[in-house]
């Protein structure tokens, strides 16, 4: 059992280092045989690639923003002021509040109260 692991294992990691290293062949290409020559293709879309860049957007040189112009937050939290609880107006108004009595025993319960 223990040779065939060992064969099995060695077996693995050449087909794994085989697989890593680099073709010898490059895949049998080589600057003549390619489809486009690189240099022809560059001079024939050259005028394309002009027509191109003067049909995109034109920036302007120099662009004031208007000071009319006020910028706002769009996603504006507004903080809580928990310091007045209540309407200074209305002073017998009380507090709601809610107590959790889970977990706590009636011996403490009834300290509280």
């Amino acid at each position: 059992m223990k040779l065939f692991s060992n064969k099995l294992l060695l077996t693995l990691t050449v087909v794994f280092l085989s697989s890593c290293a680099p073709s010898s062949s490059n895949l049998g290409l080589d600057k003549n045989s390619l489809l486009i020559e690189p240099e022809s293709f560059i001079a024939d879309m050259q005028d394309k690639v002009i027509l191109t860049s003067e049909a995109g957007p034109v920036l302007a040189d120099i662009y004031e923003i208007p000071s009319d112009i006020k910028r706002n937050q769009i996603y504006k939290e507004e903080k809580s002021n928990y310091i007045d609880v209540g309407d200074a107006s209305n002073e017998n108004s009380v507090f709601p509040i809610t107590i959790n009595f889970e977990n706590i025993k009636i011996k403490d319960m009834a300290i509280m109260f």
